[in-house]
């Protein structure tokens, strides 16, 4: 922000507003909106989800060296493989990177990390660098997202910050965030750092949808209502 303001709901001599101070103060946003529901274990199949369905299409602002080096390409986003060998890395301060969804659905999880199989990493264990900095978190409605989408197309669903103590003591790994459901075409994760220096990596992003129960659980639940509705009239 750069300016702030309240609007007040009355003025005048009889009963106007009275406002003694007005404070601001800076510092990192605090995480809202994103429940954390898993961390790894480091494993190498990346499951089925809205990210990688046929059809979705990675976008970022740039990408490091203009795309220059192999193992970091915005198409490794959603290229189903982990790992630092299959990540993308931007190449300026606040850079992004998201995925079109190929249509709109109604979505509840999304899951990133930086190397989440250690197996396919030239780093023993997995690479643990390019992961502290402030992660957010959008969604859009607009008609086939990219990186030229507006500011204003674009919802905050949360702030993460990753210090190597929050999340947890691992965040090079794949986590998986929970929120409340929103109709979506695409989403996008803004990170502070990019750069050959010290730009924060991701090696893959997924997205899921919300997921219906099975017909015959929908069944069981609906005979469930309507024997409790049959109890409550015999009672009556």
């Amino acid at each position: 922000a750069t300016a702030v303001r309240l609007l007040v709901p009355g003025t005048g001599l009889g009963g106007g507003t009275a406002i003694d101070e007005i404070e601001l103060y800076s510092g990192f946003p605090t995480p809202s909106g994103l429940t954390l529901i898993e961390t790894g274990p480091p494993f190498a199949s990346v499951p089925a989800n809205l990210a990688n369905a046929p059809g979705a299409t990675a976008f970022a602002k740039d990408v490091l060296g203009g795309g220059g080096f192999g193992a970091h390409q915005i198409a490794h986003l959603n290229d189903s493989t982990y790992g630092n060998s299959n990540s993308w890395i931007g190449d300026t301060e606040g850079t992004f990177a998201g995925v079109d969804l190929n249509g709109m659905f109604m979505i509840d999880r999304i899951a990133f990390g930086r190397s989440n199989d250690p197996t396919n990493d030239p780093c023993p264990g997995g690479c643990t660098d390019r992961t502290t900095g402030i992660y957010t978190v959008q969604y859009t409605t607009a008609a086939n997202p990219d990186a030229s989408t507006p500011l204003d197309q674009w919802i905050t669903l949360g702030v993460l910050q990753y210090d190597g103590v929050f999340p947890d003591a691992t965040p090079f790994l794949r986590h998986l965030y929970e929120f409340a459901p929103v109709k979506a075409t695409g989403v996008r994760l803004l990170v502070s750092d990019g750069g050959l220096a010290g730009g924060i990596a991701i090696d893959e992003i997924e997205v899921f949808a919300v997921q219906v129960p099975e017909p015959a659980s929908a069944m069981l639940l609906m005979f469930g209502v309507a024997g409790l509705v049959a109890r409550r009239r015999q009672r009556q």
